[in-house]
């Protein structure tokens, strides 16, 4: 059996499509990807983490408008896959399912709808044809898929209702493969953090991308509200230099530059020793979009792994893992004061408090338990 992945983006970071790739390859299959190549790509063969992956441009003919590039690259992809012969598809979005319906057409090639997000609440601005029309071709895709992966219950219960669907999707959390965390690499992070801030510092962390909506600024004026010995890491990328220009500007503004520190994303190998070394992680997610609603970040998995308590936003699945496994606390993102609130709760109850949750949530919470899910629903295909 052959099992490929279609995505047109760049294939990067793709941490949720290799795990449900080396699932197939756990079961017998051979895996492979059509991924977003350079201009001149028509099939050039990369190697990305072990995987083989086929890249294509989406840019077939440069001096014509990008709209008209994504319907013909769509039909150039779904015409080369004809090369890799697979026996079944996996779409990375309702793009890359797209690709593979009509490469499907006629053929008993399987289909898997993979939705990464809440496709018809997502950060982005859509009319009210455009996302009718996205309304009426999800329901297609999955109808026409063998089954469709979501990333949450909250997500999986709205399909069933606005779709009207007789079988749910199949729930697949964002949860990472374990870590091999040791106490040597945290100890050598939180020195660096004291010899930054200096002894006595209580770090709360937030690590992603900077962008808005994400609660960035929330966060800042929340640790503006606390005591000098809070002090705040923002790990990741912006989104756009701007952003992160003006999120300097807001630091300095409130005289917190010797209290907050930005830092660029690290690779993610090397991301617990960030978060083991912290005293508190932060994940303030403004609802302003529905996809936003139904978060459930890799972070929140992430810092249970590494031991460390989480406050979030109040909303329906983040408040799932926080509140239901009692590793942290909730708060409203919309009030600084809520945040600065629940941080100052944690501080006072200290990180041990949190342990003995933390450490039952991670022999829960982990890909082992995840991906038998994902294998129910691949193994009759297999």
């Amino acid at each position: 059996m052959r099992v490929l992945k279609v995505c047109a983006s760049e294939w990067i970071n793709a941490s949720r499509d290799e795990r449900e790739l080396h699932l197939c390859e756990e079961s017998g299959a051979e895996v492979c990807v059509l991924a977003k190549g350079s201009p001149d790509d028509r099939g050039r063969i990369d190697h990305v983490d072990g995987f083989r992956v086929y890249r294509y441009t989406t840019r077939p003919f440069s001096k014509l408008p990008s709209g008209v590039n994504r319907i013909i690259s769509v039909l150039l992809w779904a015409r080369y896959i004809r090369k890799i012969k697979p026996d079944i598809i996996s779409g990375h979005d309702l793009v890359g399912a797209t690709i593979g319906l009509l490469y499907s057409i006629g053929r008993k090639t399987r289909l898997v709808y993979d939705s990464h997000e809440f496709e018809l609440g997502r950060n982005v601005k859509r009319s009210r044809l455009r996302l009718k029309m996205i309304k009426l071709w999800e329901d297609l895709i999955i109808r026409r898929s063998d089954f469709t992966i979501v990333v949450n219950t909250s997500i999986a219960n709205e399909l069933v209702r606005i779709y009207g669907l007789k079988k749910p999707p199949v729930v697949v959390r964002n949860i990472p493969d374990k870590w091999d965390i040791s106490e040597s690499g945290t100890a050598d992070m939180r020195r660096r953090f004291t010899n930054h801030f200096g002894d006595g510092s209580y770090i709360v962390m937030y690590h992603g991308i900077l962008s808005r909506n994400r609660g960035v600024e929330k966060l800042i004026e929340a640790v503006a509200k606390l005591s000098r010995d809070v002090k705040l890491v923002l790990l990741g990328n912006a989104d756009t230099p701007e952003y992160r220009k003006y999120l300097c500007r807001m630091v300095a503004a409130k005289n917190l530059t010797d209290r907050v520190c930005i830092l660029d994303a690290v690779p993610h190998s090397e991301l617990w020793k960030y978060i083991g070394a912290s005293d508190l992680c932060a994940a303030p997610i403004i609802p302003q979009y529905k996809s936003y609603y139904f978060a459930l970040p890799n972070k929140l998995f992430e810092s249970i792994q590494c031991g460390t308590p989480i406050i979030g936003s109040e909303l329906p699945e983040m408040s799932r893992i926080i509140n239901g496994y009692g590793v942290g606390m909730t708060f409203d993102p919309y009030d600084p004061d809520s945040i600065a609130d629940a941080i100052v709760k944690m501080k006072a109850k200290g990180r041990d408090a949190y342990s003995a949750a933390l450490e039952a949530a991670n022999c829960s919470l982990n890909w082992e338990n995840e991906k038998k899910q994902l294998y129910k629903a691949y193994k009759r295909y297999l």
